[in-house]
């Protein structure tokens, strides 16, 4: 999706512009989005689930990171745009409805070594019609004594995000969560670089 050198260049304007706003104090707590999504706000922090040692960037549409951008999403040669493309709805004319797709987010999820893990959770609530479709990217190669990423295939259906915001018990039995998570084939993934 990402060349290499994309990725070097990437990783360490996202590791600069993190070292500056933690050297200068900036308030590393989410912001408030201008408009709709993130995209376009510029450097800004969002809600990462694990505070500690745990960032959440939003990234600004201009410089290395536009690159980044067009050599995912643009041109014949951008893979995770082909796919996107592909899964987009068609139009009442059977024709690709792409010309109201949009970015929504864009945002850089960085752990520094030694920072909690994150509980397993959905990454979007679920929808008849997807309205929108995640993509993760590693700009490094991360391996499993990194903390790996976990999936849960096959969790991404009404019944299962319904049993894992179950919360309650009844009669002492397990929550929908609990079983489903008891009950779920984790896949623990090295993600390789780009």
């Amino acid at each position: 999706v990402l060349s290499e050198e994309t990725c070097d260049s990437l990783r360490a304007a996202i590791c600069l512009e993190l070292d500056r706003a933690v050297e200068s104090g900036r308030d590393l707590a989410p912001g408030r989005n201008q408009g709709f999504g993130n995209f376009g706000t510029g450097f800004g922090f969002g809600n990462a689930r694990m505070r500690e040692q745990r960032w959440d960037m939003y990234l600004p549409g201009e410089g290395v990171y536009r690159g980044a951008l067009q050599e995912m999403l643009m041109g014949p040669e951008a893979k995770l745009g082909s796919l996107f493309r592909e899964l987009l709805p068609k139009s009442s004319s059977g024709a690709k409805d792409d010309d109201d797709a949009m970015l929504f987010d864009w945002s850089c999820f960085t752990s520094d070594p030694g920072a909690p893990r994150q509980p397993v959770h959905p990454d979007n609530r679920w929808q008849a019609v997807a309205p929108l479709f995640t993509a993760f990217v590693a700009l490094q190669d991360v391996r499993r004594e990194m903390g790996p990423t976990v999936f849960l295939p096959r969790t991404h259906t009404e019944p299962a995000h319904t049993a894992f915001n179950d919360r309650g018990r009844v009669q002492g039995h397990k929550t929908g969560k609990d079983a489903l998570l008891a009950s779920a084939r984790y896949e623990s993934a090295d993600l390789r670089r780009g």
